[in-house]
């Protein structure tokens, strides 16, 4: 090998050295993030199924209100009304936690839910003064809409398990990304 040649493959070699350098840390640079978009991607699924759990359980809740107010407009039974504002009271809260988790009320669940609490209040409030016949009316009126309001809501729950899915799946895409990621960098490393 001649003096002329050595500087040119010396300076190829620290060019593929210096190329590979850059392209591991290139490799690396994209798996941090298809680490980081795997984890956001993963809690955006978590809120989601949480948010759908939550629904269900505040719709539950929202029905052992409206059962137990069934039972006081029919008995007229005073003790039944503390447990009653109890349900409704969780009912409320769940129903709130789910949709901050949710991100949105695209259908106006809680203002809907604070006037079934206060048709509910006016149907008490026409039982203890003795309108019997109102108060059944009252009660009849407000069953009709809060099944569409569970219907509705049946929906949204639906929805946000669709999006705990899709969510789930991007966050598997990307654990699939960075691992190759890391296998090329890997790769790259130990033929340097």
């Amino acid at each position: 090998m001649s003096d002329s040649e050595t500087p040119t493959g010396s300076s190829g070699t620290r060019f593929l050295f210096i190329f590979g350098c850059l392209a591991v840390v290139i490799l690396l640079a994209a798996f941090v993030w298809q680490k980081s978009v795997q984890d956001s991607n993963e809690d955006e699924a978590a809120d989601h199924a949480q948010a759908a759990t939550l629904i269900v359980e505040a719709q539950a809740d929202g029905a052992g209100a409206a059962e137990l107010l069934q039972q006081y407009v029919a008995s007229g039974d005073e003790t039944l009304l503390p447990q009653m504002q109890e349900r409704t009271d969780a009912g409320v809260t769940t129903l709130t936690q789910a949709l901050s988790l949710a991100g949105s009320d695209p259908q106006d669940f809680v203002g809907q839910g604070s006037a079934f609490v206060q048709a509910a209040g006016q149907i008490v409030a026409m039982r203890q003064s003795g309108d019997i016949q109102g108060a059944s009316n009252g009660l009849t009126a407000l069953a009709a809409t809060f099944t569409e309001f569970i219907t509705a809501q049946d929906a949204f729950a639906q929805d946000q398990q669709q999006l705990a899915l899709a969510s789930h799946d991007d966050a598997e895409s990307a654990q699939t990304l960075a691992s190759w990621f890391a296998i090329a960098a890997s790769a790259i490393a130990i033929t340097m």
